[in-house]
């Protein structure tokens, strides 16, 4: 019988006993007492053994022992014997012409048995070093990172910044050759760190250009005074130097913008926040690349610019900031300022006082004066309109001027509050940022200084900016400089207007012109002061404001806006003033009358959506192209508050997310602030910027 003619039935194991096997053919044995028969289904083989060998068959031509086939060269024969010997040797020799993979109880020898701990120190090896340099790689990493946030930190001491960032690069490019070996894996995971080794690697680079060109800015006007500086010159040969800077920043962000997940919740949380400031911020520079000849020429780059700097005092607040008390006009010629020239305000009107034009004053100004001049001209809500309207009035003196810089008493206060008090030579007195508007307004409302009466009200002003400008450039605390700097562009503290097309686009790009775009927020509110008291008590005017609102089921939004004002002119304030007259000679009944006396008179327009349904009654409402302007007016007497509710509703009927947005009107030092919606309320105090809400990052 053929072992092909039983194939088609025949069972897995095939069981022969008492076999002798030649030493070159390894056998699979167990130790058994039992025998089994072959099922053929033609017929039985019946072969007993003291001990059995068992034969693993899986198909018809294969023997497989341990996972490996073989295969036979010829058919295996299989007759009946008389005797059991003479089948044993029969199969023997058959089996002779088979392929036999070794078994299981021969795989533990002596040299199998070394080749198990070799194989074991290998594996324990590999998963050690993939441990170590996991380790390694994420301290790096981490150490990278850690170095670049120290550039936020010590700005903007240059010399500090550039060892975080030079740190900071060389640590990334380690990072980068440690993590080479394992990148080509292209797991999600090692995609996304391998993006985020590249993006501080390319950011490093970028930031190393750009701190270089800080870095010899900053050593310029080391070795010459700023006026002699030719910056133009400067920013003109720094462009290539910039074009690579920005170049790298874009391979950052290219890199940035691709990663996925960082693996941790608050870290993705500020993935999403950082690509979009990223993305902004390129966004940005680009615009910045295409317009840098503009940028050059804004700053009298081969044609002269001349400039208007308007000073505001914190007495009387108009809608740009305060009132325009003195004017400067600088000119610029390659960046270097060739021609400074200070002015009073009414004294400049006095020199122009034949002026035959007289334009009536606009409405609620019109109780304060008939005419409507330079002082008064900052009047609109609008700052490209109330520059525009300065523009106009000069152009009647034969006074052209290419741009507006706005600014106000706060930059000298918060300049005060970040130092220590100054010892004036010029005002004999120690001045703060507390006392330094009453010390202001006092001596130049009498006109006088502690030695004589003066010939213009604000020479005193100028007199004491001279001699602070010169400590201050003893101090040479830049990094203090910038900080208050920077803080008065985001509070509108200072703003830039330009009458050329395209540098007022750029300024406006880099939100830099005291423009406000409304169009991105659901509801918004822009509360804007002038002052009608006929005295300073803006200074001691306390503002606070609540926003409550509620959602309807049907998704439309209710809301109102509480205002309140304070008049804060303390018994405490009565006795500085009065000491401060003592000292100067002043006569106390009048200064006083000028500084306090009577209530607080305010003219309010509060800007708000153009979809806005005014629920109040008796109230003046302008229409304008993307807003409504609601008008209102409030006294408030010495030592009161005063009160007044805004109230309206918002269709939503695609039920968007609400947003919220405050925005604060420049000159206004601080406010405070409440918010209300449902079960959710949140006090605010002494709020430098505008406040922001917005109800998708918060739950309901």
């Amino acid at each position: 019988m053929k072992l092909k003619d039983i194939r088609k039935n025949l069972e897995e194991s095939l069981d022969i006993s008492d076999l002798h096997v030649p030493q070159e053919y390894e056998l699979i044995w167990e130790a058994s007492e039992s025998f089994k028969d072959i099922e053929t289904g033609k017929g039985n083989i019946d072969v007993r053994w003291d001990k059995k060998i068992v034969l693993e068959i899986h198909e018809w031509k294969s023997i497989d022992a341990v996972g490996k086939k073989s295969y036979f060269s010829k058919d295996i024969s299989l007759q009946k014997q008389k005797s059991f010997q003479d089948s044993a040797a029969q199969i023997t020799a058959e089996l002779q012409k088979i392929r036999i993979t070794p078994p299981k109880t021969h795989f533990f020898n002596e040299k199998r048995i070394g080749n198990i701990y070799f194989l074991f120190f290998l594996c324990f090896s590999f998963f050690l070093w993939i441990f170590l340099y996991k380790d390694v790689l994420e301290k790096y990493l981490t150490y990278s990172y850690e170095t670049l946030s120290q550039v936020k930190t010590d700005f903007p001491d240059y010399k500090k910044v550039n060892e975080h960032i030079s740190e900071s690069r060389s640590s990334f490019l380690v990072t980068y050759y440690l993590f080479k070996p394992i990148s080509f894996l292209h797991t999600s995971s090692i995609n996304d760190a391998y993006r985020l080794i590249q993006w501080g690697r390319y950011l490093t680079e970028s930031f190393e250009k750009f701190s270089r060109i800080g870095f010899d800015l900053i050593l310029l006007t080391e070795t010459k005074e700023i006026w002699d500086i030719l910056f133009s010159h400067f920013f003109d040969n720094s462009q290539w130097n910039f074009l690579e800077a920005l170049k790298d920043l874009r391979e950052a962000n290219s890199y940035y913008s691709q990663i996925v997940d960082l693996w941790e919740n608050d870290l993705n949380e500020k993935l999403v926040f950082l690509k979009d400031t990223i993305s902004e911020l390129v966004e940005k520079w680009d615009f910045l690349e295409k317009n840098y000849d503009t940028v050059l020429s804004m700053f009298g780059h081969k044609e002269r610019k001349k400039y208007m700097i308007v000073f505001q005092n914190s007495d009387e607040i108009r809608p740009q900031g305060w009132f325009m008390g003195s004017v400067w006009f600088i000119e610029v010629f390659w960046w270097k300022v060739e021609s400074f020239e200070k002015k009073d305000i009414y004294a400049l009107e006095w020199e122009i006082n034949k002026d035959p034009f007289r334009e009536p004053a606009p409405e609620w100004i019109d109780r304060l004066t008939q005419t409507f001049w330079l002082r008064d001209a900052n009047y609109y809500i609008w700052v490209g309109k109330s520059s525009e309207k300065i523009k106009e009035i000069l152009a009647r003196w034969n006074i052209s001027i290419d741009g507006i810089i706005y600014t106000n008493i706060n930059l000298a206060k918060d300049l005060l509050s970040k130092s220590w008090d100054f010892d004036s030579k010029t005002l004999w007195m120690t001045i703060t940022d507390k006392n330094f508007s009453l010390v202001m307004s006092s001596l130049v409302e009498s006109k006088k200084s502690r030695e004589a009466t003066l010939d213009s009200p604000k020479n005193i002003l100028f007199d004491f900016i001279d001699e602070y400008m010169d400590y201050l450039k003893q101090e040479e605390d830049i990094k203090k400089y910038m900080s208050v700097f920077v803080d008065a562009m985001r509070s509108r503290d200072i703003f830039f207007y330009s009458f050329d097309t395209q540098a007022q686009t750029v300024l406006n790009t880099f939100e830099l012109d005291g423009a406000i775009d409304f169009s991105t927020w659901f509801d918004f509110n822009y509360p804007v002061f002038t002052s009608l008291s006929w005295n300073k008590s803006d200074r001691y005017l306390q503002r606070s404001f609540s926003k409550y609102v509620t959602i309807k089921d049907n998704c439309d939004i209710q809301t109102r806006l509480n205002m309140k004002l304070r008049h804060n002119f303390s018994l405490a304030n009565e006795r500085d003033a009065i000491s401060i007259f003592e000292k100067y000679d002043i006569d106390v009944e009048g200064n006083l009358f000028i500084q306090w006396l009577g209530p607080n008179k305010q003219f309010i327009r509060v800007v708000v959506p153009k979809e806005a349904q005014i629920t109040n009654k008796n109230l003046t409402i302008r229409e304008y192209p993307t807003t409504k302007v609601v008008e209102l007016y409030i006294d408030t007497p010495r030592f009161e508050s005063n009160y007044h509710v805004l109230s309206y509703i918002l269709k939503n009927p695609e039920c968007r997310n609400y947003e919220y947005k405050f925005y604060k009107q420049p000159g206004i030092h601080d406010y405070n602030f409440d918010f209300h919606l449902w079960t959710e309320s949140f006090k605010f105090t002494w709020i430098r910027q505008d406040f922001e809400y917005t109800l998708a990052e918060n739950s309901k």
